[in-house]
C-alpha cells in the first residue's frame, strides 16, 4: 500500500511540474504574440512607406516628363516659326532638377 501511495504522490508531483510548465510556456506565448504584432506592424508600417516614396518619384518623373515634353513643343513651335536663332541655355538650366531633385 506504501508503493502505492508513493506513486501517487510522484505523479501528483509531475502532474504539478507540467502545470507550472504549461502556465510559463503560455506567459512565453502570449509575449512572442505581443513582439510579432508589433513586427507586423511595423512592416506595414515600412511598406506604406517604400510605397509612397515610389509613388512620389513616380509623380515627380511623369512631372518632369511632361515639362520636358512642353519645352520640346515650345521649342518646336519656335523653330516652326522661324523665331529661335540660338538657344538660351541659362532659361533652360532653370528647367532642370538641382542635386535635391527639384527644379531650380
Amino acid at each position: 500500500m506504501n508503493n502505492w501511495v508513493e506513486r501517487l504522490a510522484e505523479f501528483a508531483k509531475k502532474l504539478l511540474k507540467l502545470q507550472e510548465q504549461v502556465e510559463k510556456n503560455s506567459e512565453e506565448i502570449k509575449t512572442i504574440r505581443q513582439d510579432l504584432n508589433a513586427l507586423t506592424e511595423f512592416t506595414r508600417k515600412v511598406a506604406y512607406a517604400v510605397r509612397s516614396d515610389r509613388e512620389r518619384q513616380e509623380a515627380d518623373h511623369k512631372i518632369l516628363v511632361l515639362q520636358l515634353q512642353n519645352e520640346l513643343l515650345k521649342l518646336e513651335n519656335r523653330l516652326s516659326t522661324g523665331r529661335v536663332t540660338q538657344l538660351d541655355s541659362s532659361q533652360d538650366a532653370k528647367l532642370l532638377p538641382d542635386s535635391n531633385g527639384k527644379g531650380n
